[in-house]
């Protein structure tokens, strides 16, 4: 990891006030680099290495179902009018409709 990367996700985990993070840097379809730093967690110290999985809650789906709007939206993906227009709808920027 370049040590500006290694700067940046210490300031990350100080900020966050979380004891550590784990996560994948994707650059063109494929991971480019793995980043572990900080301990697992505050009472026993062990420090997170690049194996360890940890819980994402549920909130990947809304993340991953966001994203993938956005990309349709922006014309990145071969989406049908029903799919755009349901991007059109689901948009946080577009006006609520009157019922």
């Amino acid at each position: 990891m370049p040590r500006s990367d290694a700067a940046d996700v210490g300031q990350l985990i100080t900020d966050a006030r979380v004891p550590g993070l784990s996560m994948a840097v994707i650059r063109n379809g494929g991971i480019e680099s793995l980043i572990a730093a900080g301990v697992r967690n505050a009472r026993d110290c062990a420090p997170i290495d690049e194996q360890i999985i940890f819980d994402a809650a549920s909130l990947s789906k809304p993340v991953f179902a966001y994203v993938v709007l956005q990309l349709i939206e922006a014309g990145h993906s071969r989406s049908t009018r029903r799919s755009r227009a349901m991007c059109r709808t689901m948009s946080p920027t577009t006006p609520a409709r009157a019922q």
